[in-house]
């Protein structure tokens, strides 16, 4: 996935709910190769309780695709 820089950020309503948007502007390392900007980094992705909290309660506690309430996850760039 790489390294981005952040541009901006702001929230656009998508007629059922306001979605947080990000520009981002890629970090380009023209000494490296891609494959290799990623090796030896920790990959752990701690999302913050208070962030969880409002996800969930802006969702009404069920996945924003299928609506499920079963198995819900806040950290998968592929959602179940």
């Amino acid at each position: 996935m790489g390294f981005y820089n952040l541009i901006d950020g702001f929230f656009e309503n998508n007629g059922s709910r306001n979605v947080c948007k990000f520009i981002l502007d890629p970090i380009i390392d023209e000494n490296s190769q891609e494959e290799d900007q990623t090796l030896g980094i920790d990959h752990n992705r701690f999302i913050p309780g208070d962030v969880m909290r409002e996800v969930y309660k802006r969702d009404q506690g069920k996945c924003v695709v299928c609506g499920s309430k079963e198995n819900i996850h806040l950290d998968h760039k592929i959602p179940f």
